[in-house]
């Protein structure tokens, strides 16, 4: 297990390379003079990473995680966290992010076994934390911020113009920003008309689909310290 620490002065952020075997697990603990501190778990590793991330997360002092987040559906990334998350003396995890897997399961024919496989374990992952975790599946541009509004997460990919893409095909009930067109290239890049309005693209800084939970709201005016998942 590696870590590593800094410090601004007001707050501490510590950073752990989670010894989890093949695959990875990174947990951030920030740590403010003030407020409370917050913890973000990223990735599980294989299955037998569930004992190390329980280690790692004593060793931090945390009581509760308030991020977690599955990057892809890989066994050597979403097993320790269903093994994790199947613990009963594990802590309580406020928000889930991962891969929407209705937008995959529409398209099964693509994948191979390899990857049906870890579909099914991110089902799992969602049926046991679905009860306290707030799920959802964050596109390009969404955040999450500490209690503090200091440290923030924010998501790099898949990017934001496809996520009127993981709405449809996904089934889910939203905001539709663009319009299909015959060309796919197109259908990326035009903007719906609504209202007799065009919406404008890269879309405006807060979007709300109001079908998923996935939520992008504009930033603060002081650069906050920030990481990227």
């Amino acid at each position: 297990m590696t870590s590593t620490a800094a410090t601004t002065g007001t707050a501490a952020l510590r950073v752990k390379l989670t010894a989890v075997g093949h695959g990875d697990s990174v947990i951030l603990h920030w740590k403010p003079v003030l407020e409370s501190p917050a913890t973000i778990l990223i990735d599980g590793g294989p299955k037998a990473g569930a004992t190390a991330i329980a280690t790692a997360l004593r060793d931090l002092q945390a009581t509760k995680i308030d991020l977690a987040v599955l990057s892809h559906c890989d066994a050597d990334h979403v097993d320790g966290l269903v093994e994790y998350a199947s613990s009963a003396d594990r802590l309580p995890i406020e928000r889930l992010w991962g891969p929407c897997v209705r937008a995959f399961r529409r398209h099964d024919w693509l994948f191979p076994p390899r990857i049906a496989r870890g579909l099914e374990m991110t089902d799992r992952l969602e049926e046991l934390l679905k009860r306290e975790t707030t799920i959802s599946y964050p596109v390009e541009g969404a955040q999450w911020s500490s209690p503090d509004g200091d440290l923030v997460v924010r998501v790099l990919s898949p990017a934001g113009r496809l996520a009127h893409l993981i709405h449809r095909i996904a089934g889910i009930r939203g905001r539709a920003w663009y319009k299909r067109l015959e060309s796919h290239r197109d259908w990326l890049s035009t903007p719906l008309s609504m209202s007799g309005q065009n919406l404008p693209w890269p879309p405006p800084t807060t979007i709300r689909f109001y079908g998923s939970l996935c939520q992008v709201s504009a930033a603060r005016k002081s650069p906050p310290h920030s990481t990227a998942a």
